[in-house]
C-alpha cells in the first residue's frame, strides 16, 4: 500500500478541537485519527475494500533509503 502525503491547514480553535477530541478518544497520531473519521464519513460503495492502514514500523521505507 502506498500513501500520499497532503498538507491539511484549519483554523487554529479546530486545531485545538481536534486535539481535545483525540485527547478524549485516547488518541496519539492525528493521521490515523483524520483517516479513521474520513472513512468512516465514505458512502458505503467508496468505503468498501480499503485498505487498511500499516501500523508504525510496518510501512514500507522509502526507496531513497534501501541500503
Amino acid at each position: 500500500m502506498s500513501s500520499q502525503r497532503k498538507n491539511v491547514t484549519q483554523p487554529d480553535d479546530l486545531w485545538a478541537a481536534i486535539d481535545e477530541q483525540m485527547n478524549r478518544d485516547g488518541v496519539k497520531n492525528l493521521s490515523r485519527w483524520l483517516g479513521e473519521c474520513a472513512a468512516a464519513n465514505l458512502d458505503a460503495d467508496l468505503a468498501e475494500g480499503l485498505s487498511d492502514r500499516p501500523t508504525v514500523g510496518k510501512r514500507p521505507k522509502p526507496k531513497d533509503q534501501d541500503r
